[in-house]
């Protein structure tokens, strides 16, 4: 094992950050998983989760159990893990500029068929070591002009991932089942890992809009894939763990041990070694079928006031069932909050007094519901 300490640009004299990236398995090996937890610094459970995950694969390292290095930044964002305001954790947004600490991360796309422009070959294996290199060496470049702590902290963060052929994205939402978000093409790859973690949900998209994390890992793959003989070279997941107070050392464990077992059905992990250190597993069951994206039905409050709610994350929903009520406190007015259409509740705000327009349910259904624009909340 290896710990590697990256200093952040310090935003102002007498401060510094750090980030840390604990390096596992063959230091020469030639496959990589990325594992990362907290871009959303206050979304606690994924610290949990990389706590267990660290001293399960410490363990396996030592048992020569670990076939792929496996990389784990158990805090991805210190800058975010230190804005309090007024006693309360704000760890979503950028403070000084607003900004979703998960959004906007560079697109590669284009700048990868510029860059390689006349260089490409019929020979798909030879492709996919230029684009990976030239992944990373954009990604260089663009850290060498950062311009602010948080832009550094993004750009090192997508940086690491990119040497990776498997990254998880480590979340939570706020009241919420275990959901998660990927992209179409990698369904397939990821529905192992559903089926480990037993998710509710599991969301596609060829674009979800704002430029998450994980699409800057994995999205420029596909696009380039169609253009040109290439392989494949990564895959990127959001893991959604559950809701932001869903912190116990059970659960942690029980999803660390999941993720590792999923990692071992992609041979990155020695499976007999695995069974031997966290007990036999069966096969799980199939934990749900992936829908799409733009076809999440979200609920938002009509005007302000106190919500109650008619239902809870994991419930199946039919048209036109009203999932929550907003109570104006000064009219007594109730407006019920109605599906359109069928699906899975798979989370609802946290918070019980909505502002007008606020997100206040999100139901997975088959219709499609978005016809333009991101699909991501803010």
């Amino acid at each position: 094992m290896q710990t590697e300490w990256i200093d952040l640009p310090s935003p102002a004299p007498g401060t510094q950050r750090r980030l840390r990236r604990v390096r596992l398995g063959p230091p020469q090996a030639a496959r990589r998983v990325h594992i990362q937890a907290a871009l959303h610094a206050d979304e606690i459970p994924g610290l949990l989760v990389a706590s267990h995950l660290l001293a399960l694969l410490e363990q396996l390292e030592g048992q020569g159990a670990l076939r792929s290095g496996i990389d784990l930044v158990p805090m991805a964002n210190p800058v975010g893990l230190s804005q309090e305001v007024m006693g309360r954790h704000q760890g979503r947004f950028d403070q000084g500029t607003g900004g979703n600490f998960n959004r906007a991360f560079l697109p590669l796309t284009d700048k990868l068929e510029a860059r390689l422009a006349g260089r490409w070959t019929d020979d798909a294996e030879a492709n996919t070591r230029l684009v990976r290199e030239a992944s990373l060496t954009l990604l260089d470049e663009a850290l060498a002009s950062a311009w602010s702590e948080t832009a550094w902290m993004k750009l090192q963060l997508q940086r690491w991932g990119a040497e990776a052929e498997l990254v998880l994205d480590l979340h939570c939402d706020s009241v919420a089942v275990m959901h998660l978000y990927t992209h179409t093409e990698a369904a397939g790859v990821f529905q192992g890992l559903a089926d480990h973690l037993g998710a509710r949900a599991v969301l596609l998209a060829e674009v979800s809009g704002g430029d998450p994390y994980d699409e800057s890992l994995s999205r420029h793959w596909v696009e380039l894939a169609a253009r040109y003989p290439l392989h494949i070279g990564a895959r990127a997941v959001t893991v959604e763990l559950r809701g932001e107070t869903d912190v116990n050392d059970d659960w942690a464990r029980q999803d660390a041990v999941a993720i590792l077992r999923f990692l071992a059905s992609q041979g990155h992990v020695d499976g007999a070694l695995l069974e031997a250190c966290c007990g036999p597993a069966a096969v799980p069951p199939k934990a749900c079928e992936p829908t799409m994206l733009d076809a999440v039905e979200t609920l938002h409050a009509p005007h302000a006031g106190v919500v109650i709610y008619r239902a809870k994350p994991g419930d199946r929903i039919e048209a036109g069932q009203t999932v929550a009520e907003v109570l104006c406190p000064l009219t007594h007015q109730r407006t019920l909050l109605q599906a359109r259409h069928a699906g899975l509740l798979y989370a609802h705000n946290l918070r019980r007094h909505a502002v007008r327009g606020m997100d206040v349910a999100r139901i997975a259904g088959t219709v499609r519901v978005i016809e333009d624009g991101p699909l991501l909340g803010l």
